[in-house]
């Protein structure tokens, strides 16, 4: 059968989108591009205007033709007041009364209401966008006449000449029309082409607003973001397919970067007398506070009162500056941990995500995960502020920490309101990791973890199971094998 389909496949052209570097490395990087390629399909690659000629290179042993996304005139497109008005509209609508409800809609109002809020004329309109946001969350045909509005507003005009070039049968995506995924959605539907969503992340569908417009096929990881699928995108049962975690798969064939466990203490330096506590914070913009958190925990581990142990602090992406020439840390972050080694000295350890200078960008190579790989298996703890680390954390059967402490973003908020979004909600129910909201409770999780790691286990494997269930290591091959299908369907 999939023969069959190879061969109905053969010579059609697919699009696919990839302007943020996490989307290259879902979609691009690794297993799947190679599989689609060898079917016989034609791609297109989409990749930010300014590192066409990086990415070229990068990847001049695919056959595959690389074109542009306008990055600059899209994002200033988006960032125009009607572009603002429309994207706020998505991101505060969520379709109520089907199965269940999405909570993260009410942090994305909060948040927009303070964002809208410099001025009388701009708290007006965010009131207007509230209310519209309101009456299409509660009814189908006007959250369908404002997709047409919108659709007709942002044609994605620039993208005519892929589609008039390529004559592509299929338009692969990242979200169901977050950012600039948009415009190329858009552009896409007006030229008849179908569409297809494979989520690189878990809160694909509740945490990236409402749909832009109809989406043919999406590829969720498993049944529950496949039912946040249905119940908030108003997308049929029929159109969502489950194909695991693409990135995942070298972690669960357990495909790693360092040839042995001594490499890997060597390359960060560790004491392999000590227990490793991992620290893993998540984006600064979301959790300004993560630092302190470091801090304290430091202080912990210097004075004796954590006995026997060690922090690697592995840095978010966002941590690297986008325009740095030199050191790919920002500044302001840089000083800190400078100062942080100074004090604690031997304590810390800094682990500095793999990537590729671009403009005004960075590459995130394969690599990078592999190391994370090893990262995750041989830590005794990991210590995170709700990021997908503690999922990740689960497929090692890694203790994990989530620490509520500090702020959530610079609202006055208090970090555990974020526990209020869907997928947050969703991983705290299996109770695979412990949650903590005060230095006291922290500090005791860290003892009681370093001590006994088996504590939570079943709830670990509970959660994995339920995640990735038969796609474990196999994602590229369901994912692959569902686009050729789908592709060979069409005229």
């Amino acid at each position: 059968m999939i023969n069959k389909q190879i061969s109905n496949a053969n010579g059609k052209t697919i699009i696919i989108s990839a302007y943020r570097n996490v989307s290259i490395r879902y979609l691009v990087y690794g297993d799947l591009l190679d599989r689609l390629i060898s079917s016989g399909l034609r791609i297109i690659l989409l990749v930010n205007e300014k590192n066409i000629e990086f990415y070229k290179d990068n990847l001049k042993d695919k056959n595959i033709i690389i074109e542009p996304i306008f990055y600059s005139s899209n994002l200033f497109t988006l960032r125009s007041i009607l572009g603002s008005v429309f994207n706020t509209y998505r991101l505060c609508t969520s379709p109520e009364g089907k199965y269940s409800k999405n909570h993260t809609v009410k942090l994305f109002i909060n948040q927009y209401k303070k964002e809208w809020s410099s001025n009388l004329l701009r708290k007006a309109v965010f009131f207007f966008i509230y209310l519209v946001a309101k009456f299409a969350s509660k009814s189908l045909i006007i959250r369908n006449f404002l997709i047409n509005v919108e659709s007709w507003i942002f044609k994605g005009k620039e993208y005519n000449f892929l589609f008039d070039k390529y004559k592509p049968s299929l338009l692969i995506v990242s979200s169901i029309g977050h950012m600039l995924d948009l415009y190329t959605i858009n552009c896409a539907k007006r030229n008849n082409t179908k569409v297809m969503t494979i989520f690189h992340n878990w809160d694909g569908p509740t945490t990236k607003g409402y749909k832009a417009n109809e989406i043919d096929s999406v590829i969720a990881w498993n049944e529950i973001m496949k039912n946040e699928t249905i119940n908030f995108q108003d997308i049929p049962s029929d159109k969502v397919y489950i194909g695991g975690c693409i990135n995942y798969d070298l972690y669960f064939k357990k495909i790693r970067y360092f040839k042995n466990k001594e490499s890997f203490y060597d390359y960060f330096k560790l004491d392999p007398t000590k227990k490793i506590i991992l620290f893993a914070p998540g984006g600064i913009a979301l959790w300004p506070k993560g630092l302190d958190i470091l801090k304290e925990i430091l202080e912990d581990v210097s004075s004796g009162r954590i006995l026997n142990a060690q922090v690697l602090f592995r840095l978010h992406p966002n941590f690297l500056s986008e325009s740095a020439v030199e050191n790919p840390i920002k500044e302001n972050i840089k000083r800190e941990i400078d100062y942080m080694i100074s004090i604690y000295g031997d304590c810390l350890k800094i682990s500095i995500p793999e990537f590729n200078k671009l403009d005004f960008d960075f590459d995130l190579p394969l690599d990078d995960l592999k190391i994370l790989s090893d990262i995750l298996t041989y830590s005794d703890l990991l210590i995170t502020q709700y990021s997908t680390l503690l999922i990740e954390s689960s497929i090692f059967d890694l203790p994990a920490i989530n620490s509520a402490i500090g702020d959530y973003r610079d609202y006055g908020l208090k970090a555990n309101v974020y526990e209020n979004a869907t997928h947050i909600k969703t991983i705290m129910k299996y109770n695979a990791f412990d949650n903590v909201d005060s230095w006291s409770e922290l500090r005791n999780s860290i003892k009681k973890n370093l001590k006994s790691r088996n504590a939570k286990s079943i709830q670990r494997n509970e959660l994995v199971n339920d995640f990735f269930g038969d796609t474990k290591g196999k994602s590229s091959e369901i994912v692959s094998n569902h686009i050729i299908e789908f592709i060979s369907k069409l005229n």
